[in-house]
């Protein structure tokens, strides 16, 4: 298998996957990617720790979505701080406004 052929994934790539129970963000090696004769993703196999002697075996059917490499971190911008309860003439008349 090449990187030319669906689905772009060879023994040892990095890959990403997210399971169509919700769980997501699962990590591992590639160690196989079996393909059904249409070409589609039969069963992929990674290994998702060093430490576990046998990788785990994800039908493709389970997996929702997937990308090579690890997990894409978004950084959240910083925001304005408010503190608790408002202040006079910044968010109205709340419980903290003093006249």
């Amino acid at each position: 298998m090449s990187h030319d052929t669906y689905p772009y994934l060879v023994p040892g790539d990095i890959v990403t996957f997210d399971l169509v129970n919700g769980a997501g963000g699962i990590t591992g090696e590639v160690v196989s990617a079996d393909l059904a004769a249409d070409g589609t993703l039969r069963c992929l196999t990674v290994r998702d720790d060093p430490a576990r002697p046998d990788p785990l075996h994800i039908h493709g059917a389970a997996i929702a979505i997937w990308r090579r490499g690890v997990p894409v971190r978004q950084t959240v911008p910083r925001q304005i701080a408010v503190p608790a309860g408002s202040l006079p003439g910044l968010l109205g008349q709340g419980p903290n406004h003093r006249q």
